[in-house]
């Protein structure tokens, strides 16, 4: 086989009549009818716009703010420390408990296992009972051999 120059090999051929077809006919695009998603710019801290509605006077939210420090000050902090120790202690006993799951275990296993040795006693007894005759004599007594 000869190796062939340029000429010979297959080129691209573009159907120019089809392109422009293609492009006068072609589906339009789908619009997005979505809202623009808001944004605040970096030095705006509030995004509530200025309304007289949402306004609040200063003197009234820091006489809110005095109330609210005043009364957590009030229970004092012996009150929220010993608060703090019957939280700690309590968590201490969920989680002894918690963590103790192999002694329960093995309690309840011991459980199972002494329940089945009362069965196994009481069916020992019941085959041992009927095993006994017991006979009545004219005077009303019973008596077992």
């Amino acid at each position: 086989m000869k190796r062939g120059n340029s000429h010979s090999r297959a080129r691209v051929a573009w159907d120019e009549n089809n392109l422009d077809y293609l492009e006068t006919h072609k589906t339009p695009k789908q619009k997005i009818d979505e809202p623009k998603t808001p944004f605040h710019a970096p030095g705006d801290l509030s995004p509530i716009p200025d309304d007289s509605k949402t306004s609040v006077d200063p003197n009234v939210l820091r006489h809110a703010l005095e109330n609210v420090a005043s009364s957590s000050s009030d229970h004092g902090s012996s009150s929220s420390a010993s608060n703090g120790k019957s939280r700690r202690k309590s968590f201490e006993d969920v989680r002894r408990e918690h963590y103790s799951e192999f002694k329960t275990s093995k309690m309840l296993l011991q459980n199972v296992k002494d329940e089945e040795d009362l069965d196994l006693d009481r069916n020992q007894l019941a085959g041992g009972v009927s095993g006994i005759r017991i006979e009545e004599n004219s005077q009303g007594s019973s008596k077992s051999s």
